[in-house]
C-alpha cells in the first residue's frame, strides 16, 4: 500500500480507479489464485468491495478502507 502524498489530492468531484493484478481485461480468477485490488482517488473516501455472484449473493471483502 502507498499513502499519496498532500499533492496529488485534487479538489472537485470524486474520482476513483479501480484494477486487479490481472489489469482491466480477462478478470477470471480461478480458485486458488488470489487476486490484488488497487484503488486511486483523488478525495478522501471510504472504500468497500462487495463480491457479486452471477446467483445475487454477495460477500464483502474489504470494508472502511
Amino acid at each position: 500500500m502507498r499513502i499519496f502524498d498532500k499533492d496529488e489530492l485534487v479538489q472537485g468531484k470524486l474520482k476513483v480507479e479501480v484494477w486487479t493484478n490481472k489489469g482491466d481485461d480477462n478478470l477470471i480468477f480461478t480458485e486458488g489464485k488470489r487476486p490484488r485490488f488497487y484503488v486511486r482517488d483523488n478525495k478522501e473516501c471510504f472504500i468497500r468491495f462487495i463480491y457479486h455472484l452471477a446467483d445475487n449473493q454477495a460477500f464483502l471483502l474489504i470494508d472502511n478502507y
